[in-house]
């Protein structure tokens, strides 16, 4: 796996155990403070954790445009297989974010035809 796809998997990861420590403490009544098991979670909101993975689908998105853009017009040393990687990337990036953005909008619902 490359960078990327690993850089994913680990937000995928540790925005689960934020969103499972969110519940467990809205349940319990206490505090996401330190009991969410990612580390340095307590410095990094989850709306900052959003604002960079979405920065990231955009350089992605952007480096594949650029490399696309290069090739077409044989500017640079650019080779198709670094062009279709890079499309590939960004797909897998956006694919990802469409998928978060769908459970996000399923999580709000939940919440909202919870009783009270």
């Amino acid at each position: 796996m490359d960078s990327i796809s690993l850089g994913a998997v680990q937000l995928m990861q540790d925005m689960q155990k934020m969103a499972s420590a969110t519940r467990l403490s809205e349940m319990s009544g206490l505090s996401t403070n330190n009991q969410d098991g990612v580390q340095g979670a307590s410095s990094v909101s989850f709306a900052e954790l959003l604002k960079n993975s979405l920065s990231q689908v955009n350089a992605a998105q952007n480096t594949a445009t650029t490399l696309q853009t290069s090739y077409e017009t044989g500017a640079g040393n650019v080779d198709l297989s670094d062009v279709m990687v890079a499309m590939q990337k960004a797909s897998l990036s956006l694919q990802m974010v469409q998928n978060v953005r769908g459970r996000l909008v399923s999580a709000y619902q939940e919440l909202i035809n919870t009783p009270l």
